[in-house]
């Protein structure tokens, strides 16, 4: 039923598809790239866009359209990997300090706080700066600043539904917490947390592409768009397509997501099921 109020949502559909293009592209970039991305020509350097390289290649002669799509992969990763993470870490955390409650709720939520406070990308390039540059601590620098935003809408979503006369009976016939959370409160924090995770991963690759553009994440030779696009400054007028293709690719896919993201809200919050029609 909601997979057929997104689809009939104009803006939802055309989310969905770009992300599945983005995707398919990213997956199957071995088969659909004609070249290496890591080869070097230098005789072909900065060469424009023709029928032996799509999109041209860049400073060191290497094929620009390979080099995009192998990026997709990696910042395909990096987003899904650090909102996995945290996802993984936050839920279970804002579960339990919404049905415990107690001290150990209000200890959760003043981390929670403390966290949130600091703007995303000041907390990630503190983390990176205290782990060293690599993928393993840009996915962490990432992951921590989701963990309390996860925590929060999970905490929230649990104290409105152990209020429920379901969960009560439950309690009544003498579950224990444990199987109360995993069968019936879990099950539905899944519309809220996948909404949240849509939105989030956008942000993550934003963040992740802001971050090696200050040379604070994926380094080079290693292709990944926010890096493209740092070393593209230095040629943005004898080769304007280097710097192009990268931030096209980096906006249709934040944008794609967050379109579908915006069709995942309205179909599942009540509030806006109204709207998907014309959206």
């Amino acid at each position: 039923m909601r997979t057929r109020a997104i689809l009939r949502s104009k803006s939802g559909l055309v989310g969905l598809i770009a992300v599945v293009v983005i995707a398919v592209a990213a997956v199957l970039a071995p088969v659909v790239a004609r070249h290496d991305p890591f080869e070097q020509n230098l005789r072909a350097s900065l060469g424009p866009a023709g029928r032996q390289h799509w999109m041209g290649t860049d400073d060191l002669g290497r094929d620009t359209f390979a080099r995009v799509l192998f990026g997709a992969r990696v910042s395909l990763m990096i987003g899904a990997g650090a909102v996995g993470l945290g996802l993984l870490v936050g839920v279970p955390l804002g579960l339990a300090s919404g049905y415990f409650g107690g001290t150990f709720d209000a200890v959760a939520m003043r981390i929670a706080d403390l966290l949130l406070a600091f703007p995303r990308i000041l907390m990630a390039i503190l983390i990176v700066a205290v782990y060293g540059v690599g993928i393993n601590s840009l996915l962490v620098a990432i992951a921590v600043p989701d963990i309390p935003i996860f925590a929060r809408l999970a905490r929230a979503s649990t104290l409105s539904i152990i209020q429920l006369d379901y969960v009560a009976a439950g309690r009544a016939l003498g579950a224990s917490d444990t199987r109360i959370m995993a069968r019936h409160v879990l099950p539905n924090l899944v519309g809220p947390v996948t909404v949240q995770a849509t939105f989030s991963v956008a942000a993550a690759i934003l963040i992740a592409g802001g971050l090696s553009f200050l040379g604070l994440g994926v380094r080079p030779p290693t292709p990944e768009w926010g890096s493209m696009l740092a070393q593209a400054r230095t040629y943005m007028r004898t080769a304007p397509h280097l710097i192009t293709y990268p931030g096209l690719a980096l906006a249709a896919t934040v944008l794609g997501i967050n379109l579908l993201g915006d069709a995942l809200r309205q179909a599942y919050d009540p509030r806006f099921r109204g709207r998907l029609g014309g959206a």
